[in-house]
């Protein structure tokens, strides 16, 4: 199982709200993920070279002051590594 990982460098805050179960509020975000490599649990993989310093664009929803802090490590899913991959995931510069 090969899982990319990255550094938060900017989020964006939708506006998107939803309730939960438990009447916590969560908001829709993009974050802006500069990878760097794959997650240490597969240190023979190696990032291939055009993709390293790319930005990609994952949406997820947070709820909790700590889901919106920058310049912190992000682990993408195995779904979102394969479109980043795959070149299906919006990459920036």
């Amino acid at each position: 199982m090969r899982i990319l990982r990255g550094i938060v460098r900017k989020i964006d805050r939708l506006g998107e709200k939803s309730i939960d179960k438990n009447g916590l509020e969560w908001e829709k975000c993009v974050f802006h993920i500069e990878l760097v490599g794959f997650s240490k649990r597969t240190p023979h993989e190696k990032l291939p070279e055009h993709l390293a310093g790319k930005i990609v664009k994952v949406y997820r929803w947070c709820a909790f002051d700590w889901h919106y802090r920058t310049d912190v490590y992000a682990t993408l899913t195995e779904e979102e590594t394969e479109k980043v991959l795959e070149g299906k995931l919006d990459l920036t510069t």
